[in-house]
Formats: structure tokens, sequence, C-alpha cells
């Protein structure tokens, strides 16, 4: 009995997972197409869903652990599903975030002495489009690492962390610069709706970097079932581990 109930349990973090993937896609679709249909959809009715199945699965697992008292890996299994749920809810929620701010940019910019609008010209960094895959990336092999009970990916998936942070660190520099060339004292023009525009894209690197952050959050979640140790906070202790097989996988002579 306790076995059904984790594999029903697992089936509906899959979905959950699944969900939560769809959401993150099509945020960034939204972004990139200016969609202010799907980032509606994302926002107010994705996102919904994503909460109830949160609070199910955290009920349930409750449930399953107060009935039957699991031990070793069943308890780990538990305990990472509790994780990773929140987790996913919590990548939803940045997704729901991205989805509003592309809803905000693909909306009318608004004419002084007209009540009507003009379409926002905007030019999305491609810094922040990488940032983009490459937080979808994380989320799918963490994801794929839970599944398969992949450690090697899993480790991967946090040390490649540290790419993230450093784009997302180059995209808001690059967007700080956009907004003090364009709202300088004196200038007229689109100063106010350049600033509101290099901000918006400014907090969706932000979202983007919290995606991530749980990404590794998962595949530390992965590690704890694997291994039975928790990685929590060991992300540079991983780095040096995955460099130095790295380098004695290296044929002689590669400098």
């Amino acid at each position: 009995m306790l076995i059904k109930r984790l594999e029903a349990l697992n089936e509906r973090l899959k979905e959950m997972a699944d969900l939560t993937r769809s959401m993150l896609d099509d945020s960034l679709k939204a972004l990139e197409a200016l969609d202010t249909d799907l980032a509606a959809r994302v926002a107010d009715s994705d996102e919904l869903l994503v909460n109830q199945m949160e609070t199910w699965n955290l009920e349930e697992a409750i449930h399953v652990i107060t009935l039957f008292q699991p031990m070793g890996k069943n308890v780990r299994l538990l305990v990472a599903i509790i994780l990773i749920n929140r987790d996913l809810e919590r990548i939803a929620d940045h997704a729901e975030n991205i989805a509003n701010h592309a809803r905000y940019l693909a909306s009318p910019e608004p004419q002084p002495g007209s009540g009507h609008g003009a379409p926002r010209e905007i030019e999305i960094p491609k810094e922040l489009l990488a940032m983009g895959e490459i937080a979808r990336k994380m989320v799918a092999d963490s994801l794929r690492a839970y599944t398969d009970e992949d450690e090697g990916l899993a480790k991967r998936v946090i040390a490649g962390d540290e790419e993230l942070n450093d784009l997302t660190a180059r995209t808001v520099r690059l967007l700080i610069g956009r907004m003090s060339g364009g709202c300088r004292d004196g200038e007229s023009g689109d100063g106010p709706e350049l600033t509101e525009t290099c901000w918006r894209l400014a907090l969706i690197a932000r979202n983007l970097e919290r995606v991530g952050d749980h990404a590794t959050n998962i595949a530390e979640s992965v590690l704890f079932v694997v291994e039975s140790h928790l990685h929590l906070h060991h992300k540079h202790e991983i780095v040096r581990e995955l460099e130095a097989m790295r380098k004695k996988k290296r044929p002689r002579g590669d400098g």
C-alpha cells in the first residue's frame, strides 16, 4: 500500500512538473513574441492550477508519512517530494512574474494628448534570451535527474548555476546602462518609458536567476535521495569535484 501511494504521489508531482515547465516555456514565448493572450493564460490560469497541485501533493505526503511511518529511502523520497513540490510552485511563481512583465511590455505605449497607444519598441537583450534557455535547461535537467535518479546530472545542474548568475549580472549591467543613457535630465521622448521597459527586463532577469536557484534545489534533493546526504550550500565543493573529474579524464598533452 505504501509503494502504491508513493507511486501515485510521484505521478502527481510529475504532472505538476510538466505544467510548471510549460508555464516557464510559455512565459518566455510570450516575452519574445509580446503575446498578451499567452501571458494572460500563464499568469491567470496555469498559476492557479499549480497552487492547487502543490496543496494536494503536500497534504498527501503528510498523510503517507503519518499513516505508514516510512524509513530509509522511502522517507528520503517523501522529504524530497515535499521539497521539490515547493520548488516547483516557486518556479511557477517566477513564470507568472515573467508573464506579467511580458503582458505589460506587450501593451500599447501611452501617447501624450491621445487616448490611444502605440506599439512599444523593445529590444530584448540576447543575454536575457540566453538566460531563458539556460534556466529552462536547468529545470528540465534537474527533473530528469529526479526521474532517473541520476547523481551525475544533478551535480552538473548544481555546478551550472554559476553560469546563470554571471549572465544575470551582465544582463542587469547592460540594462542599467540603457536606462542611464535614455533618461538624463532635460532629455525628451522615451526617457520614462525606456526606464520602465529596462527595469521590467531586469526584473525578468532576476526571476530567471531565481528559477535557476530552484532548479539547483531540486538537484540537491535528488542527491539526498540517492546518497542519503544533504548537499545544501555545498555548490562550490561540487564544482571542484566535477572539475577534478574533467581533468582526470582529459588526455595527456591537452594543455
